[in-house]
């Protein structure tokens, strides 16, 4: 993290927080990154769900069908030997190219029982294929990384590696990608595998209200009977408002295409836009909210800033908390959130 970082944290509410550490192993390769980690403990998805995938929900308001993977389009950026995954939205592909791309797929794949469908440009269903109990990374994890570490592993995934390598040869003299390389776009030579939904256990009741634009959240929402649904806020005011709420997730996401897109000044301004939305509100919280979280993920940790009503009065933690903004100030290579 940039040392704006402190600075934001320092002139905001959350300089009389406590901070709470969860650290991944960094020696492992992890599953999925701690947010959506924090996502799963947080909704009670099944072990089986994968939380990227419920942006399909979130993008195309279709759920999967049962047994479904969702996957997505890609484009795999070709090294001296390897190949490293670019986010899937750097493809801006459009409706009616997603659908001729399907469409060349489905020939192929008939004779093997499988299909793609088009919920969305960017959000498709593979259907045919038994891969429930593969260990599957999202493109989150993967982008901007080799990704022969990140490809499908355990029963099932041997299947679904060679479609993904049949439909990478197929693409490569496709109309479609012809046209796209002609016209200086990036072509669409790859096909990841998000997961699968799996309806989170609305019986734990642990969320009442979501404000997000996240595609991911928003489709765990959706399928979380329990919750409801708003917009991220967009102003002190409607933070303010959010926050009052009790049982409440708030995504923040003012850093996420930041972050996935490894650039500096946009993280940077994630900040400056983070600190206008909580400045204003350090006088009005303690009328309205008891306490918040404000929870931020990294590639290996979790770092949480607890803030009650009664931090106001605790003289000892109005300090600059120096060991915080130390933590916070460290650089992080390819933070996710």
């Amino acid at each position: 993290m940039p040392a704006a970082a402190s600075d934001a944290i320092a002139s905001t509410p959350l300089r009389c927080a406590s901070l709470s550490k969860y650290r991944i192993d960094p020696d492992v390769l992890p599953r999925e990154l701690p947010h959506e980690q924090w996502l799963r403990s947080r909704f009670g998805l099944p072990a089986t769900a994968s939380v990227e995938a419920f942006g399909a929900l979130g993008a195309t308001g279709l759920m999967p069908p049962a047994g479904a993977l969702v996957v997505r389009p890609v484009h795999l950026h070709v090294g001296l030997d390897h190949l490293v995954l670019l986010p899937p939205h750097a493809l801006s592909l459009s409706r009616s190219q997603a659908e001729a791309l399907v469409e060349a797929a489905n020939r192929h794949l008939e004779p093997d029982g499988a299909s793609l469908s088009c919920a969305g440009p960017d959000w498709w269903f593979l259907k045919g294929i038994r891969a429930t109990e593969a260990v599957i990374r999202s493109s989150r994890v993967a982008a901007g990384r080799n990704v022969t570490a990140y490809l499908p592993e355990g029963p099932g995934a041997r299947e679904l590696i060679r479609i993904v390598n049949e439909l990478q040869m197929l693409w490569h003299d496709h109309p479609g990608n012809v046209e796209r390389e002609r016209s200086g776009q990036l072509t669409v030579n790859g096909l990841w595998i998000e997961g699968i939904v799996d309806p989170p256990d609305t019986s734990s009741g642990l969320v009442r209200t979501v404000h997000a634009d996240d595609p991911a959240i928003r489709g765990i929402a959706l399928a979380c009977a329990a919750a409801t649904l708003e917009p991220a806020p967009q102003t002190p005011t409607e933070c303010l408002e959010s926050l009052a709420r009790p049982d409440s997730i708030i995504e923040l996401p003012f850093w996420l295409k930041a972050s996935i897109d490894r650039d500096p000044a946009r993280w940077r301004d994630g900040w400056r836009r983070f600190t206008d939305l909580l400045a204003p509100l350090r006088s009005r919280l303690a009328r309205k909210v008891k306490r918040f979280d404000v929870v931020l993920t990294g590639e290996t940790e979790i770092a949480i800033l607890s803030w009650s009503a009664t931090d106001r009065w605790k003289w000892w933690r109005r300090a600059d908390l120096v060991l915080e903004r130390e933590v916070l100030a460290r650089p992080r290579p390819g933070l996710s959130r």
